[in-house]
Formats: C-alpha cells, sequence, structure tokens
C-alpha cells in the first residue's frame, strides 16, 4: 500500500499542468522528492524484502539465526573498529547506533516535509479569487497560437483579471471597508479583499520553503547524532583532497551486537555476536 502511493504521487508530480511556481520551488516538491522516494523504494526493499543484518552465529544452532539476527536489528547495534578491543563489562558501553532500522521513514517524513509548501501554496492559491494556474498557463501557450486565437486568449485573460478586480472593487465601498482597511495595515492583515492575499501568501510560502530545508538540516542532526550536518562538507573535502572518504562510522558496515537470553533458573547468558549491515551501505549514499 505504502509503494502505491508513493508511485502515485510521482505520477502526479510529474503533471505539467502546474505553472504557477518556479524552478526552486519545483526543486522542493518534485525534484527533491522523486530523489528521496527512489531511496525510499531502494532502501525499504532492501530492509523489509531482502536480509537488513547477517550476525555471525557459528556457536547458535541453525534454528536460532534468525532470532539471534532479528535481536540485532531491533535492538541496534555499536561499532567498534578492528584496531580498538571490544570493551569489557568494566568499561563504558559505546553508543548503539539508533537509527538505521528506521530511514525509511525518516525518507518519508522528509518527502512529506518537502511537498508540504507546494500543497499549502495550491489550496491557498485556489482562495485569492484569481485562477493563477490557468493565467500563467494562458501566457505560457499565447505565443504557439495565431492572430485570431491569441487575440480571443487576451480577451479571456483580461475577462478573468476584470472579474477579479470588479469583486474587490465592490468590497471597497463603504465606512467600514475604510475601518477594516486602517486595522488591516496596522496589523499587517492578510485577506482576499485586501488586495494584499496573493502576495502575502507567495511570501509566506517562500519563507516556509526555506525554513524546510534548513530546520531538515537540523533534523537529520537530532536523528543522527552531532556534527552530522557536516558531514557532507568534509566529505566533499576529502574527495577534492584525494583523501579516504571517513564515513565508515556513521554508517558501519560491521558492527558488535551484545544481548541476552534467559535459561531455566532465571540465568541471563550474555553474548557478542558480529553483524554485517550491508543496508548502511545504501544509507550512506543516500
Amino acid at each position: 500500500m505504502t509503494l502505491y502511493l508513493v508511485t502515485d504521487a510521482f505520477r502526479k508530480l510529474g503533471s505539467p499542468s502546474i505553472k504557477n511556481d518556479d524552478f526552486y520551488d519545483r526543486i522542493s516538491r518534485k525534484y527533491s522528492l522523486i530523489i528521496l522516494g527512489v531511496s525510499f523504494l531502494i532502501v525499504s526493499s532492501s530492509q523489509f524484502v531482502g536480509n537488513p543484518i547477517n550476525c555471525y552465529t557459528q556457536n547458535f544452532p541453525g534454528g536460532h539465526v534468525a532470532y539471534v539476527n532479528w535481536v540485532c536489528w531491533i535492538e541496534s547495534s555499536y561499532y567498534v573498529p578492528f584496531e580498538k578491543p571490544l570493551p569489557t563489562r568494566y568499561d563504558e558501553k559505546p553508543a548503539k547506533i539508533p537509527y538505521y532500522q528506521w530511514v525509511p521513514f525518516i525518507l518519508l517524513c522528509m518527502m512529506f516535509l518537502f511537498y508540504l509548501p507546494g500543497f499549502i501554496w495550491r489550496n491557498l492559491n485556489k482562495s485569492c479569487g484569481i485562477n493563477t494556474k490557468i493565467i500563467v498557463k494562458m501566457v505560457t501557450d499565447m505565443d504557439q497560437l495565431d492572430g485570431e486565437k491569441r487575440e480571443k486568449t487576451i480577451r479571456s485573460l483580461a475577462k478573468h483579471i476584470d472579474k477579479a478586480l470588479a469583486y474587490h472593487r465592490e468590497y471597497e465601498y463603504g465606512f467600514m471597508y475604510n475601518i477594516r482597511r486602517r486595522i488591516g495595515l496596522l496589523c499587517c492583515m492578510m485577506g482576499r479583499h485586501s488586495g494584499n492575499y496573493l502576495a502575502v501568501t507567495y511570501v509566506l510560502v517562500k519563507l516556509l520553503y526555506i525554513i524546510n530545508a534548513i530546520g531538515q538540516i537540523f533534523l537529520l542532526n537530532v536523528f543522527m547524532g552531532r556534527g552530522f550536518h557536516f558531514i557532507g562538507i568534509e566529505t566533499i573535502k576529502r574527495w577534492l583532497n584525494r583523501q579516504d572518504i571517513a564515513v565508515v562510522e556513521r554508517f558501519p558496515r560491521i558492527t558488535m551486537c551484545k544481548f541476552s537470553i534467559r535459561t531455566l533458573g532465571d540465568n541471563l547468558q550474555k553474548f557478542d555476536v558480529q553483524c554485517l549491515l550491508p543496508i548502511n551501505i545504501y544509507n550512506e549514499k543516500v
């Protein structure tokens, strides 16, 4: 069901009828969604269809291998470089990697946030009294029309704009209008009758695009840990300087998993197993 919703959204995103925004808006509501959607399909198919984790279970019977894998997947694992010794029970426990199970849902959340400003713009735009989508489409298609059809389109365009202006002029008469107008100027109010609805809506939506782009960087920093918003800059610097791209600690392929199994007599047997996370290859690229 989720995959159907994602693919159906892709089909609607490519609709050429939406022309009342600019290229920078389409980067957010269309191209970013396509990139995130493809990433979501790749990661979710690897996670929910394939084997996202494989642990070294030589000391476990064959029937317990799947149990160990799922325990380590659910409980999260931790990363220890091979050049460092494993921590003992007296050492401080390494921080677990908490995010790799949630990457598909993080991508879905990001897709929703990127789509939200455009959705708000289109719905508020319908209430402004002027159908900007139709006007922009008529102006865009006007160059392709011959003389008679072009003249007819211009008259239709002028009629549409005049109708909206007439609606605004009818509202301007009366003593109460002057009072509302002065109050609106003092309070920076917006409305269909105030003449600033479309302009204020456009500015607010643009600010929402900016807040969304910057806010998602900090949200990723919350999910992935401190300093994550600098990882892209550090990776580019290392690539330009022909150094090793050190992102292994952020997206480790090989981790350690610590868990306990309760046996008869309430005895707890503790185990440490080494696990392989092939899904982090995709997570790193995303």
